[in-house]
């Protein structure tokens, strides 16, 4: 489900709150706002945090906004939570991204292609599961699930990472 879940966000506003799509589709844009942040911030981020650290920070964001979307007693947390997401999603992101550009650099473009097509593929198969999820579980749940696969997502990656960044190079 993943991100996917961000998608949800809307409806789940409009039918528990009664907000009108417009008011609660802003709620859902402020993880964009939240992007934006991390754009304005990542200078200062890499600078102060090793960069085997920014997986764990990024998943324990996204999953603490996550879980404020699970347990939220009112519509105001869902745009904060969207927007405090959206600087989690991108600070995890963003590594990923980097990472992608260096794991084949004789094929860089074809490393850069495949991780996007996986993300992309993930990013609509997760509207879909979350879509189903609200539908038959309720949207707490589906929340739920969603914050425990960006912690664990956030700390498989940052172990990862860290293992190859420690192991001697073949040469």
């Amino acid at each position: 489900m993943g991100i996917g879940c961000l998608a949800v966000v809307p409806t789940v506003l409009h039918q528990r709150f009664g907000l009108s799509l417009g008011l609660a589709s802003t709620c859902a844009g402020a993880f964009g706002a939240g992007g934006f942040l991390f754009s304005r911030c990542a200078g200062l981020l890499l600078r102060k945090v090793p960069r085997t650290q920014l997986p764990a920070i990024g998943g324990t964001i996204v999953t603490t906004s996550f879980a404020m979307l699970a347990v939220m007693p009112q519509w105001q947390w869902a745009f904060v939570a969207c927007c405090v997401m959206g600087f989690g999603f991108y600070t995890l992101h963003n590594t990923l991204q980097v990472e992608a550009t260096q794991l084949a650099p004789g094929s860089s473009g074809s490393a850069v292609s495949i991780f996007t097509a996986a993300i992309f593929v993930g990013q609509s198969a997760g509207v879909s599961l979350a879509a189903f999820g609200v539908a038959n579980l309720g949207p707490g749940w589906v929340f739920a699930a969603a914050a425990v696969g960006f912690l664990a997502l956030g700390a498989a990656i940052t172990l990862l990472l860290q293992r190859r960044l420690s192991a001697p190079l073949d040469r």
